[in-house]
C-alpha cells in the first residue's frame, strides 16, 4: 500500500510539472506572437509614411495644364546657382512644385535664416555653415552634394603671368577676394592664407588697391570685366564664368569644401522639402546637373520617390531555441 501511494504522489507531481512547463511554453509563444504583431504594425506604419512622400502631384489648371500647387523657399549660395536652377526647373516640370530661389553669400544667408526663422531649405557652399545652422537648431536634416576647392582666377591668357600666391602681393597686381564675413570662399581663403602666412599682407593690399565682394560670382565678374587682375574663387566658378581661367596653387589645394543642403526646422512642408533635397542629391537627377557645371558630385543613390529602407527585426529566440 505504501508503494502504491508513493507512485500516485509521484504521478501527480509529474502531471503538475508537465502542466507548468506547458503553460510556460504557451506563455513564451504568446509573447513572441505579440512582439511579432507589434513589429509588423511598425513596419506597415513606416511603409505608409514613406509612401506619402511620393504622393505630392501637380494639380490641373482650368485649361488642363499642370500648375504648381506647392512652393518651397530655398536659400542658395550664389556660387551654386547654375546647377540648382536647372534642378529646380526639372522638378517643377516633373512634380509641379515651385522652388523659389534666394541667392547670397553662405554666411549672409545663414544670418537671415537665423533672424527670420523662415524658409524651407538652405544650401551652403561649405558644410561648416550647415553645421553651424544645426547647432543653432535651424537645420533638421542635411545631405552632401558635391566638392570644390579654391583657386586663383585670372583673365584668359593670364596677362600678368600669375603662377603662385606670392604674385598676388606684387604692386602691379590688383586682387579681388570674397568678403570672409559674407561669402564661403572668402572665409576659406582667409583660413588657408593665414595658415600659409600670406593673409595679413594680402588683406592690406586688397584694401588699398583691390576690393572685397559679397559673393563669388561678383568676385569672378570683377576679373572678367577688368576690374582686377586676379581673384581667389572656386574652381567650379572658373568653368561657369567665361573669360577667366584657373591657376592651382598648393596653398589653396588643401581647401576642398563640401557643398551641402539642409532642410530647415522652419520648413512649412518638411516632407516636400526633404523630398526635393533628396532629388537634388540623387545621382540620376540633381547630381547630374552638378557634374555638367564642373562640380565633383558625391556618390549618391538613384532617385526613388519613396526611399527604400531595409529593416532587421529580431523578435527573440523561439521556444527551446
Amino acid at each position: 500500500m505504501l508503494g502504491v501511494s508513493r507512485n500516485r504522489s509521484d504521478s501527480r507531481l509529474i502531471m503538475l510539472s508537465t502542466t507548468r512547463e506547458s503553460d510556460r511554453r504557451r506563455g513564451a509563444v504568446s509573447n513572441h506572437a505579440v512582439m511579432a504583431i507589434i513589429g509588423l504594425l511598425v513596419l506597415v506604419s513606416l511603409g505608409v509614411l514613406l509612401s506619402q512622400m511620393g504622393q505630392v502631384k501637380p494639380a490641373k489648371s482650368a485649361g488642363g495644364d499642370e500648375k504648381a500647387t506647392t512652393s518651397l523657399t530655398f536659400f542658395c549660395a550664389a556660387g551654386i546657382r547654375k546647377p540648382v536652377e536647372a534642378v529646380a526647373k526639372r522638378y517643377l516640370e516633373e512634380y509641379g512644385v515651385q522652388v523659389n530661389l534666394d541667392y547670397g553669400g553662405s554666411n549672409t544667408l545663414l544670418s537671415r535664416i537665423d533672424t527670420a526663422k523662415t524658409g524651407d531649405l538652405y544650401l551652403a557652399a561649405d558644410e561648416s555653415y550647415i553645421n553651424s545652422a544645426r547647432k543653432k537648431g535651424l537645420v533638421a536634416e542635411s545631405l552632401s552634394l558635391a566638392r570644390m576647392k579654391p583657386v586663383i582666377a585670372v583673365a584668359d591668357g593670364n596677362p600678368k603671368n600669375i603662377t603662385r600666391i606670392e604674385d598676388l602681393l606684387r604692386e602691379d597686381v590688383r586682387t579681388v577676394l570674397g568678403n570672409p564675413d559674407q561669402a564661403a570662399v572668402g572665409k576659406r581663403t582667409r583660413k588657408l592664407l593665414k595658415a600659409s602666412g600670406h593673409w595679413t599682407k594680402l588683406e592690406a593690399m586688397v584694401r588699398q588697391t583691390g576690393t572685397f565682394q559679397p559673393t563669388v560670382p561678383e568676385v569672378a565678374n570683377t576679373v572678367k570685366i577688368g576690374g582686377a587682375d586676379a581673384a581667389v574663387i572656386w574652381n567650379t566658378t572658373t568653368k561657369i564664368v567665361e573669360g577667366i581661367e584657373a591657376i592651382e596653387v598648393p596653398e589653396l589645394d588643401k581647401g576642398e569644401v563640401l557643398v551641402t543642403v539642409g532642410v530647415l526646422t522652419s520648413a512649412a512642408n518638411p516632407t516636400e522639402s526633404l523630398k526635393f533635397a533628396r532629388y537634388l542629391a540623387a545621382s540620376d537627377r540633381g547630381l547630374k546637373e552638378f557634374r555638367k557645371f564642373g562640380f565633383t558630385p558625391v556618390e549618391g543613390d538613384k532617385w526613388s520617390e519613396t526611399p527604400e529602407l531595409t529593416f532587421f527585426l529580431r523578435i527573440g529566440q523561439p521556444p527551446g531555441g
